[in-house]
């Protein structure tokens, strides 16, 4: 990969940095020379009039949507291509999509979703910003997510791609196509290149780069499925258990929904109205390339499921441990509960005879007839003698306890 300083190198102030880190950033790839990079927008459109036929890839950095829109309307199309098509490149409204577009002049186009690359980061672009985020407003919302939006226009012989910020797996792409050289005739340069595999190997670098590593993501999901049982009621251990899986699920619907929209756009270019157009066309070389991305992408996503299913599990058991702690109380309770109307059963008769023997009224034994206590001692050793009787179940479940039985019963 070359790279072409426009001959304004000398105008390169020692805050503007390397190249990479410049505001505005252009690439051509040439079917014969492959990459050159540009900083300067009229040296990069000379180079693409002057080798208009064999320019193959044109990717567009920075720029306003005004000078998008101007720069995309001056390319070499071999066709006109319809105003509103334009717009919609130069403005996009939404992300990770593909339109395939049957006209007299087979196009499509669309928008990725890629990773901004944290080497060429710079806080003073985004402060820069404000007049497109009244436009940009999803990718505004993108942006604050660590994503910039990648515009794609292509065609049966050009590409042309736009984007606001650098992001993660341009250069590799670069690198991709340049290797792509046929072995049998080396001087033929890159001629076996086509807009069709430059979109391929595109979208799979850029989906690769933003794919997740759930390794650390699970690891905590696995601590959470051990610790769940261990929780202790109480104010701290509990509201810790359920915030952090809270956070946990939070990650993980983030992560899925990125890798959704992504193996959304993978079937989508595998459809066989794609198949049947330029875009998918080539299965030697095209397909396996989407096919391998649309695997890795499932790959990752099944190994978030799995973490999700696992944490899904670790909460039910929390709550079934809650749920049993609860039963258990109530058991106790119910326990309690019985002891008590034993008791009450119990005291019952007794509180019944002593009732009797205290109404107004003349009953049996009482003192005016009899000078001594022996019926009234004989009446209470009666109901003591009753009360040890009958406590003598009370008191062998009092010592059993509340023992819970087994939901199946043993065979004996």
């Amino acid at each position: 990969m070359r790279s072409q300083l426009d001959g304004v190198t000398a105008e390169l102030t020692p805050t503007s940095g390397a190249l990479l880190a410049a505001r505005n950033r252009f690439l051509t790839f040439n079917r014969n020379s492959g990459s050159s990079w540009f900083i300067r927008r009229d040296v990069m459109m000379k180079n693409v009039e002057v080798n208009p036929e064999t320019t193959l890839w044109v990717d567009i950095e920075g720029e306003s949507v005004a000078d998008r829109r101007a720069l995309i309307g001056s390319l070499p199309w071999r066709a006109p291509l319809p105003a509103a098509v334009l717009d919609a490149v130069a403005r996009p409204t939404e992300s990770d999509v593909v339109e395939l577009q049957p006209t007299l002049m087979h196009y499509a186009f669309g928008v990725l979703t890629c990773a901004i690359n944290p080497l060429h980061h710079d806080a003073d672009i985004d402060a820069d910003t404000t007049e497109d985020e009244d436009i940009f407003r999803g990718e505004t919302f993108d942006a604050a997510r660590g994503f910039v939006w990648c515009s794609v226009l292509v065609t049966d012989s050009f590409i042309v791609t736009l984007h606001d910020k650098p992001f993660r797996g341009l250069e590799e792409v670069v690198r991709a196509l340049e290797m792509r050289v046929s072995p049998a005739d080396p001087s033929a340069g890159y001629e076996l290149l086509n807009p069709s595999i430059v979109l391929a190997t595109l979208v799979a670098y850029t989906s690769e780069m933003m794919l997740p590593d759930p390794t650390a993501l699970l690891s905590e999901v696995d601590c959470i499925d051990e610790m769940v049982l261990l929780i202790a009621p109480g104010e701290r251990d509990q509201p810790d258990l359920l915030r952090r899986v809270a956070l946990l699920r939070r990650r993980i619907s983030s992560f899925r929904g990125v890798l959704y929209l992504k193996e959304k756009l993978l079937r989508e270019l595998v459809t066989p109205s794609m198949r049947g157009s330029f875009v998918s066309c080539d299965m030697h070389q095209v397909m396996p390339i989407y096919k391998e991305a649309l695997d890795k992408n499932t790959q990752v996503a099944d190994r978030l499921d799995d973490a999700r299913d696992i944490l899904n599990q670790a909460n039910l058991n929390f709550v079934t441990g809650v749920s049993m702690r609860m039963s258990q109380s109530s058991a106790n309770m119910d326990f309690k509960m019985q002891i008590l109307g034993q008791v009450a059963t119990i005291c019952l008769p007794l509180n019944l005879l002593a009732s009797i023997f205290g109404m107004n009224c003349e009953v049996p034994w009482q003192a005016d007839t009899h000078d001594n206590l022996k019926a009234f001692w004989g009446i209470l050793g009666v109901m003591v003698g009753w009360v040890l009787v009958c406590s003598i179940p009370t008191i062998r479940e009092l010592l059993r306890g509340n023992a819970a039985k087994a939901i199946v019963p043993a065979d004996n």
